[in-house]
């Protein structure tokens, strides 16, 4: 299950920025697996603004194709 939803990850990241100082935004690439979602309602409560890079497609496409039946899915 923390794989999906990782509380400790969320504790970290709250005792980070309470001691990082101030943070204009957050540049998040590869969230899954340790950190998890988790670490977004910790970024939002604080008001921090994320920028997300989707440079693998794992959060669009379980499988990693964007494809489905043989043709591109924009879905």
């Amino acid at each position: 299950m923390r794989y999906f939803y990782n509380p400790e990850a969320r504790v970290k990241l709250n005792a980070l920025l309470d001691t990082a100082g101030p943070i204009d935004v957050a540049h998040l690439h590869i969230y899954h697996g340790k950190q998890t979602p988790a670490i977004l309602p910790v970024l939002k409560n604080r008001g921090i603004p994320v920028v997300q890079s989707l440079h693998e497609y794992k959060l669009a496409c379980p499988v990693y194709t964007l494809q489905r039946g043989g043709k591109i899915c924009d879905l």
